[in-house]
């Protein structure tokens, strides 16, 4: 049992460094003045919430199966144990900030510029920075081929 869900954390850890990927892809273009944070954002945001969130929770689980079957996880490394663990609780407090300060931000550049200083550092505490970053290159692809789906849907305003 204890294998399996070490195997799903393992998974979901590449969950969350590709949801990091997306969220951080779509959240950068506000350093650049881009003054929106639409339904893109937000589900980016929520997202990689929700996978960072998962990720930390199986990791108890981990401890707990593993405490509980007689094996402690990281046997005879409790700085590794210790550090692991505190990982996963900053990266679950960033992007639960994350989704606090973009509720809370005045305007619609704020709020991409307030989650995306929160992003940033739980996607460097879950992920491999080399891997990670070239995640982001393809997310940024991705996030302006949906951006231009987007405004090709909405109805051009009157006057323009």
């Amino acid at each position: 049992m204890t294998a399996i869900v070490i195997t799903l954390h393992g998974l979901a850890r590449w969950g969350a460094v590709l949801a990091g990927s997306w969220a951080l892809a779509v959240l950068v273009p506000a350093l650049w003045g881009r003054a929106r944070f639409t339904d893109l954002e937000r589900r980016a945001l929520t997202l990689y919430t929700a996978t960072v969130h998962g990720l930390a929770g199986l990791g108890v689980l981990i401890i707990a199966l593993s405490y509980a079957t007689g094996a402690p996880p990281f046997e005879g490394r409790t700085g590794t144990l210790i550090g692991h663990s505190l990982g996963g609780v900053l990266a679950a407090l960033c992007v639960t900030g994350a989704v606090i300060a973009a509720r809370r931000a005045r305007t619609e550049r704020g709020r991409a510029l307030a989650a995306l200083a929160a992003v940033a550092p739980a996607w460097l505490l879950v992920g491999q920075l080399a891997v990670a970053a070239a995640l982001v290159v393809v997310g940024l692809l991705v996030g302006w081929v949906l951006r231009r789906a987007e405004d090709a849907q909405r109805p051009a305003s009157i006057g323009e």
